[in-house]
């Protein structure tokens, strides 16, 4: 009676290289095969059954086919999956089994070393069902890069930028009139958050004059994204200053834009007033 004297798993491997896309579902097996005395057997073609269990002894195989193998000073190689598909997870500790001829199935069953799992490594082109891709596409997974961090080109890129000034401008009529310009230049579809803030000072003033400031797009009499309104609080004339802050919001702007801070009186007949301090500035997500 022949036996599998010492088997040797120092080639288990996947035998075509796999990409992204598909992992072949064969291993190269070899070993050694010796007669009841340990030596060789001669040289031939021996039928083997080749067998994958959950468990080390007994219990049934999850996996088996039967092979012609050919072997040369008793050594020989089979191509596992080659006849009967590996459609088994190895997700799992599994344990291999030799059985030659019409012979018991050789003892002690071998345990799969770590290299066997890389067949697992075709499960990881899907989770749950959802495709991956290295390419960022929609509805699809993206690996992390090799810090374990998502790429910084998918990651939206929060930026801070912003123009002040400090001589004063008259705001003298109901027509808008420029105070600042900020541009935003970045390439990128951004979301873009706009703060202004004036300081407003004024001589004679009644109590029924208003003023309005905002943020422009485009130009000062472009879209309007946001505005802030003043009006003297009291009755008294003289003088008077007030910080006044308003927000903006412009979403998915592509290229390159420019935002404007405006002023302008509201009531034809209001006082001359003056815009001392002031400034524009934004946060912008690149998504």
């Amino acid at each position: 009676m022949k036996r599998l004297a010492y088997i040797i798993l120092f080639i288990m491997f996947l035998v075509i290289q796999f990409s992204w896309a598909q992992v072949p579902r064969l291993m190269n097996y070899q070993g050694l095969l010796t007669d009841a005395s340990g030596v060789a057997v001669p040289d031939g073609n021996y039928n083997v059954t080749l067998r994958i269990y959950l468990v080390p002894v007994g219990g049934s195989p999850i996996w088996e086919e039967a092979q012609l193998i050919a072997a040369h000073n008793g050594i020989f190689n089979a191509i596992l999956g080659s006849i009967v598909p590996l459609e088994i997870p190895f997700n799992d500790q599994y344990w291999f089994g030799v059985t030659v001829g019409a012979g018991t199935e050789l003892t002690p069953r071998i345990p799969f070393t770590s290299s066997a799992y890389s067949l697992n490594a075709s499960n990881s082109e899907k989770v749950n069902d959802i495709e991956a891709n290295i390419t960022p596409t929609p509805n699809n997974l993206l690996p992390l890069d090799n810090n374990g961090k998502f790429p910084t080109s998918i990651v939206p890129q929060t930026k801070i930028d912003g123009v002040q000034g400090a001589t004063s401008i008259n705001i003298t009529s109901t027509s808008n009139v420029e105070i600042l310009a900020l541009t935003i230049s970045d390439p990128g579809t951004k979301d873009v958050f706009l703060t202004g803030d004036v300081v407003v000072e004024t001589g004679a003033i009644q109590n029924a004059n208003r003023y309005e400031f905002s943020i422009r797009k485009g130009s000062i009499t472009g879209t309007m994204l946001g505005r802030g309104w003043w009006r003297v609080t009291t009755t008294t004339t003289g003088f008077i200053a007030e910080t006044i802050s308003f927000s903006a919001i412009d979403k998915n702007v592509t290229g390159t834009e420019t935002y404007y801070l405006v002023g302008r009186k509201y009531d034809a007949g209001a006082a001359n007033a003056g815009v001392f301090i002031y400034s524009l500035n934004t946060i912008y997500v690149v998504k």
